[in-house]
Protein backbone atom coordinates (compact mmCIF):
# COMPACT_ATOMS: atom_id res chain seq x y z
CA UNK A 1 0.00 0.00 0.00
CA UNK A 2 2.91 2.50 0.45
CA UNK A 3 3.93 3.05 -3.06
CA UNK A 4 6.66 5.50 -1.90
CA UNK A 5 8.68 2.97 0.77
CA UNK A 6 7.96 0.76 -2.52
CA UNK A 7 10.24 2.72 -4.50
CA UNK A 8 13.12 3.54 -1.91
CA UNK A 9 13.95 -0.09 -2.23
CA UNK A 10 14.77 0.25 -5.95
CA UNK A 11 18.36 0.78 -7.62
CA UNK A 12 16.64 1.18 -10.43
CA UNK A 13 13.45 0.77 -12.41
CA UNK A 14 13.00 -1.35 -15.86
CA UNK A 15 9.62 -0.05 -17.43
CA UNK A 16 9.46 -1.41 -21.02
CA UNK A 17 5.77 -1.29 -22.55
CA UNK A 18 6.26 -2.70 -26.02
CA UNK A 19 4.17 -0.13 -27.98
CA UNK A 20 4.00 3.36 -27.97
CA UNK A 21 0.61 2.81 -27.11
CA UNK A 22 0.39 0.31 -24.64
CA UNK A 23 0.43 2.72 -21.58
CA UNK A 24 -2.70 4.51 -20.84
CA UNK A 25 -1.15 7.40 -19.13
CA UNK A 26 1.70 5.96 -17.56
CA UNK A 27 1.71 6.82 -14.30
CA UNK A 28 5.10 4.68 -13.41
CA UNK A 29 6.88 7.08 -15.11
CA UNK A 30 6.46 10.40 -13.21
CA UNK A 31 6.20 7.49 -9.63
CA UNK A 32 9.61 6.71 -10.27
CA UNK A 33 10.88 10.03 -11.27
CA UNK A 34 9.77 11.74 -7.97
CA UNK A 35 11.15 9.08 -6.04
CA UNK A 36 14.58 9.67 -7.20
CA UNK A 37 14.57 5.96 -8.58
CA UNK A 38 16.60 6.31 -12.31
CA UNK A 39 14.87 4.39 -15.53
CA UNK A 40 15.58 2.26 -18.08
CA UNK A 41 12.52 2.32 -20.21
CA UNK A 42 11.04 2.72 -23.45
CA UNK A 43 8.27 5.63 -24.01
CA UNK A 44 4.23 4.94 -24.25
CA UNK A 45 1.88 6.84 -22.76
CA UNK A 46 2.72 10.23 -20.90
CA UNK A 47 6.43 8.87 -21.68
CA UNK A 48 6.10 9.92 -25.32
CA UNK A 49 6.19 13.68 -23.68
CA UNK A 50 8.29 13.50 -20.58
CA UNK A 51 11.28 11.01 -21.63
CA UNK A 52 14.49 12.27 -22.64
CA UNK A 53 17.41 9.74 -23.02
CA UNK A 54 20.56 10.66 -20.85
CA UNK A 55 18.59 13.70 -19.39
CA UNK A 56 15.89 11.74 -17.14
CA UNK A 57 15.86 8.00 -18.18
CA UNK A 58 17.92 5.95 -20.20
CA UNK A 59 15.60 4.52 -23.37
CA UNK A 60 15.83 1.42 -25.34
CA UNK A 61 14.08 0.58 -28.03
CA UNK A 62 10.93 -1.41 -27.69
CA UNK A 63 11.58 -5.00 -27.22
CA UNK A 64 15.49 -4.74 -27.55
CA UNK A 65 17.07 -6.79 -24.61
CA UNK A 66 20.82 -6.12 -25.54
CA UNK A 67 19.95 -2.04 -25.30
CA UNK A 68 17.99 -2.47 -22.08
CA UNK A 69 21.04 -4.47 -20.92
CA UNK A 70 23.18 -1.84 -21.71
CA UNK A 71 21.13 1.06 -19.97
CA UNK A 72 21.07 -1.14 -16.77
CA UNK A 73 25.14 -1.37 -17.18
CA UNK A 74 25.22 2.21 -18.13
CA UNK A 75 23.51 3.35 -14.92
CA UNK A 76 24.89 1.37 -12.89
CA UNK A 77 28.83 2.20 -14.11
CA UNK A 78 28.35 6.15 -14.37
CA UNK A 79 27.31 7.64 -11.05
CA UNK A 80 27.41 11.32 -12.70
CA UNK A 81 24.52 10.36 -15.33
CA UNK A 82 22.65 8.37 -12.38
CA UNK A 83 22.89 11.29 -10.55
CA UNK A 84 21.86 14.03 -13.72
CA UNK A 85 18.95 11.61 -14.66
CA UNK A 86 17.89 11.52 -10.64
CA UNK A 87 17.86 15.36 -10.22
CA UNK A 88 16.21 15.51 -13.53
CA UNK A 89 13.59 13.12 -13.15
CA UNK A 90 12.31 14.75 -9.94
CA UNK A 91 12.17 18.54 -11.50
CA UNK A 92 10.58 16.54 -14.47
CA UNK A 93 8.10 14.73 -12.28
CA UNK A 94 7.07 17.99 -10.53
CA UNK A 95 5.72 19.03 -13.40
CA UNK A 96 2.68 16.57 -13.29
CA UNK A 97 1.65 17.93 -9.84
CA UNK A 98 -1.23 19.64 -11.19
CA UNK A 99 -2.44 16.79 -12.67
CA UNK A 100 -6.41 15.84 -11.68
CA UNK A 101 -5.14 11.93 -10.78
CA UNK A 102 -4.99 13.12 -7.13
CA UNK A 103 -3.08 9.64 -6.15
CA UNK A 104 -0.17 11.12 -8.54
CA UNK A 105 -0.58 14.41 -6.76
CA UNK A 106 -0.16 12.88 -3.19
CA UNK A 107 2.26 10.83 -4.37
CA UNK A 108 4.53 13.76 -6.11
CA UNK A 109 4.14 15.95 -2.96
CA UNK A 110 5.36 13.18 -0.94
CA UNK A 111 8.62 12.98 -2.87
CA UNK A 112 8.77 16.71 -3.72
CA UNK A 113 10.85 18.25 -0.53
CA UNK A 114 13.24 15.17 -1.23
CA UNK A 115 17.16 16.74 -2.49
CA UNK A 116 19.59 14.00 -2.14
CA UNK A 117 19.68 10.46 -3.29
CA UNK A 118 21.01 7.52 -2.14
CA UNK A 119 22.46 6.27 -5.46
Amino acid sequence: QDIAALYKTFDFLVHLPVTAGAEGWGQVYVEAMAAGVPLVCTRSGIGNDLLVDGENCVLADYRDADETFDGLVQLASDEPLRSLIVANGRRDAMRYARTPDLNTLDFLYGFSTVQQTDV
